[in-house]
Parts: C-alpha cells; sequence; structure tokens
C-alpha cells in the first residue's frame, strides 16, 4: 500500500513538471469579440488587417453582406474573402510567446462558408455572391528577420455548418513570433474568384511534450 502511495505521489510530481514546462501560447481576442455593434471592413480588435491597402479588410460578422450564421462561440467571428481580382484577405498578430523550430504545437478554429456573401466583384463592379469555397493558411512570422512560413493549410472549405479543424504547427525554418491566418485560392483554381471563409473560437496554441 506504501509502495502504491509513493507512486502515486512520484507519477504526480512528473506530471506537474510536464505540464509545468508545456508552452501554451493564448490569443488575445480568440473569437473576434467586440463590445459594441460589429462592422464590416473592420479588423477584429487585437488583430491587425494584413491585406492589400486598397482593398478594405476582413468583415466582423453576422450581419453584412447577407451573411447570417450564427456564432459558434460568442457573438461575432471573422468573415474573410478572395477576390476575382487576385486578391484577399488576412490578419495577424504579436504572440505573447514564440513559435520554436522544430517543435510541436497544436491548434484548433472553428470554421464555415456562408451561402451568401454578396457584395461588389472587383473585376465587373457588378453586384456577386462571394460563395465559393477557398482555404484557410496558418502563418508563422519572425518579425525581426521577417522570414515567414507556411505552417497549415486546411483543404477546401465547402460546408456551410461550423466545423473544428484540428492543426500541427511545427516550424522548421526559423521561431516566430507572430501569427498570420490568410484566406486564399484552391490548390489548382485556373483563375481569381470570389469565396468566402468563416472563422471563430480559435484555440490556444499548446506545445506538444516530446
Amino acid at each position: 500500500m506504501l509502495f502504491n502511495r509513493l507512486f502515486f505521489m512520484l507519477g504526480c510530481v512528473a506530471l506537474g513538471f510536464t505540464t509545468q514546462g508545456q508552452q501554451i501560447i493564448h490569443l488575445k481576442n480568440p473569437s473576434f469579440e467586440m463590445n459594441r455593434e460589429a462592422k464590416s471592413g473592420e479588423a477584429p480588435v487585437h488583430w491587425v488587417d494584413m491585406g492589400p491597402e486598397f482593398e478594405s479588410p476582413p468583415d466582423i460578422q453576422p450581419g453584412s453582406f447577407s451573411v447570417k450564421t450564427p456564432a459558434v462561440h460568442g457573438n461575432y467571428y471573422l468573415g474573410m474573402v478572395v477576390r476575382d481580382n487576385s486578391t484577399f484577405e488576412s490578419i495577424g498578430q504579436s504572440l505573447n510567446g514564440k513559435l520554436l523550430k522544430d517543435s510541436l504545437y497544436s491548434f484548433s478554429a472553428a470554421l464555415a462558408r456562408s451561402d451568401l456573401y454578396i457584395s461588389l466583384s472587383r473585376a465587373t463592379g457588378q453586384q456577386t455572391n462571394f460563395s465559393d469555397a477557398c482555404v484557410l493558411q496558418i502563418i508563422g512570422t519572425n518579425t525581426k528577420n521577417k522570414q515567414s512560413e507556411l505552417l497549415a493549410e486546411t483543404t477546401p472549405v465547402e460546408h456551410t455548418g461550423w466545423k473544428n479543424y484540428r492543426f500541427q504547427l511545427r516550424p522548421q525554418s526559423g521561431d516566430y513570433d507572430y501569427l498570420q491566418l490568410k484566406v486564399f485560392y484552391v490548390v489548382g483554381s485556373n483563375e481569381a474568384y470570389n469565396g468566402n471563409i468563416l472563422i471563430d473560437n480559435l484555440s490556444p496554441i499548446i506545445q506538444e511534450t516530446p
């Protein structure tokens, strides 16, 4: 009995060291919430618009461009689009830690597609539906040397109901202190098109133990 109790106590101590040494990076405003009414073309609090200067920022949804999907967490979420003039939307934020080279991290996000996302085509100037499927890219950046690396990419997000996507991030080219979320065209697309992705409920980034 004494041996069993001692073994249990040693196991708890070992577990404590593992948990204590595990790096957890908490994102700021991971569900893209606002303390006032949201509007289109506005980067969420604690996030920076990283799209082209001549294009509008992503949208806090629901409520704009005929998007009505309820949030999966909180009141709001992010809507990002690709456009038929070869531009795409992206946001990023500084991390409160670093994604270390050759370390493995787990991360998740709720994703969906809106079957209605009505706006003006950049190519024709006519009203159109930005409803095609696209992919989400997760990119790490070292702000000191400006090095970036694609850490993960989804398959085309075609479903209109929320689904939780789990990612494993393993930097291979360097350490990164900045995270970027970018919506992009499906691989193999012959030309630029109009599409959207909805993003909500980002998880902390957790370093996996060896």
